[in-house]
């Protein structure tokens, strides 16, 4: 990551704080437009959509464009990147080899993958320079109850792989970060007392984790399992209701930062105790706010540009008076929530299977999939795999699933919860809502 630019990019938004919400808008316009020239040029999809729809790149607004999803991404990765040498086989490659999230592809590229709620892998890349930009919204987002001595942050998450979070948590291992920070991360697929164990030992001053697994880490502290004094504890990665944020603020006895982050855009939206609701971070992302979707522009990610890309976020704005930001305010509930899977382990206690760590799994013929839960020790795992493929070719995915769930289940001691590997053609989705679920629970005996 450049640190010039992280810290360039850093005092721009500092500088922006004093701008009114109309001055915001009519800068990220000139950066919109800014970047439409660039990648005109550059990648051969944009430039079709640019030429079909007669757009003129120093005077158009993002609604000129037409909304993309993660499927267009999928199934146009190598023409939407503006490095045209890099392709989506030598990406797929790269993460089947390269399990360091620091790891640059080509020394040049960070790149990130997951399926989200939808349950297809998507792939993401940044340079150095645009994964800086993207990160400087995380400098001083922890700014009270801070000593001079170098902080200990625990990260709780997938931790081996490309993922979003632990990628952007470990940037704080290196360069200037590492001297204000000493960060360790936490499996979260081992069980749960080994993981309160090595954070006892660790007694970290800053936690981060999904919001479930944050809640758990709270309750393993009321029944004594846990014994830690943060001074900052920050939820990310899933929606925190305003109960489970009590309930954790009151039992670590500290204040809570929530985050709003994703694999495609970083650092979206912030809330802190002051703040009331969440902030939108505005500063180089455009936000459309749909009843039952978002749409959202990068303006700083120029090697993998995403204009309007669509996302199941169901964000609900607040009106205020006196902004402490000049952002978009929004309920901090993000209408976007999985289930946690609780199972009954060998031993006979009951431990959790976050979804967010599941659908981070990474099959080079996955192309979605989608759970059905039976009851505390059985589930289904229905996979859809690439279409053309051979049979030699789905056998190794099969197995290849085989062989994760095994290894998740036995790093969890779980190898008493039995599954079955169902390929399924088409997969289930919510009547009511449309939309797909990466874990189901029709028909379960009394999972909680």
């Amino acid at each position: 990551m450049n640190t010039f630019t992280l810290l360039k990019t850093k005092f721009e938004h500092l500088k922006s704080r004093k701008l009114s919400s109309e001055d915001i808008r009519e800068k990220n316009l000139q950066k919109f437009r800014k970047l439409v020239a660039f990648i005109q040029e550059r990648s051969p999809w944009y430039k079709r959509i640019i030429t079909k729809h007669r757009i003129d790149p120093y005077r158009c607004l993002p609604d000129d464009f037409p909304v993309m999803t993660k499927r267009d991404v999928i199934e146009n990765f190598n023409e939407i990147v503006t490095d045209q040498t890099i392709t989506r086989e030598a990406i797929s490659d790269f993460i089947e080899s390269s399990k360091d999230p620091l790891d640059l592809f080509r020394n040049q590229y960070y790149v990130l993958h997951g399926s989200g709620t939808s349950g297809e892998i998507g792939y993401y890349l940044y340079s150095k320079d645009d994964f800086a930009r993207g990160m400087a919204h995380g400098m001083g987002l922890v700014n009270f109850n801070l000593k001079i001595k170098r902080k200990r942050i625990a990260f709780l998450g997938a931790t081996i792989g490309h993922f979003a979070g632990v990628t952007m948590v470990s940037t704080s291992m290196r360069s200037l970060p590492k001297l204000i920070f000493k960060t360790k991360t936490f499996e979260i697929h081992r069980p749960i007392h080994h993981i309160a164990e090595q954070m006892n030992a660790f007694k970290p001053d800053i936690i981060i984790g999904y919001a479930t697994a944050i809640k758990i880490l709270a309750e393993k502290q009321i029944e004594g399992m846990l014994n830690v004094k943060p001074s900052v504890v920050e939820s990310c990665g899933e929606p925190l209701s305003p109960t489970d944020k009590e309930f954790i603020e009151n039992t670590f006895e500290c204040k809570l930062l929530n985050v709003y982050a994703s694999t495609e855009f970083l650092y979206m939206g912030i809330s802190k105790p002051e703040y009331g609701d969440m902030y939108l971070l505005e500063d180089d992302l455009i936000f459309e706010l749909h009843s039952d979707h978002t749409c959202v522009t990068n303006l700083f990610n120029y090697t993998m540009p995403l204009i309007r890309y669509r996302m199941e976020d169901i964000l609900i704005p607040v009106p205020e008076k006196d902004r402490i930001l000049p952002f978009t305010k929004v309920k901090e509930v993000i209408g976007r929530r999985e289930y946690t899977m609780f199972f009954t382990n060998k031993y006979g206690s009951d431990d959790f299977i976050s979804p967010l760590d599941i659908d981070l799994f990474f099959i080079k013929d996955l192309r979605r999939f989608q759970i059905q839960l039976i009851d505390k020790q059985s589930f289904i795992f229905k996979a859809l795999l690439n279409n053309g493929i051979s049979e030699f070719q789905k056998n190794e995915s099969l197995r290849e699933i085989k062989s994760e769930i095994d290894s998740l289940l036995s790093a969890k001691d779980m190898e008493n919860v039995s599954f079955e590997i169902e390929e399924s053609k088409d997969l289930a989705v919510d009547p009511s809502t449309g939309k797909f679920p990466l874990v189901v629970r029709d028909n379960l005996k009394s999972v909680k």
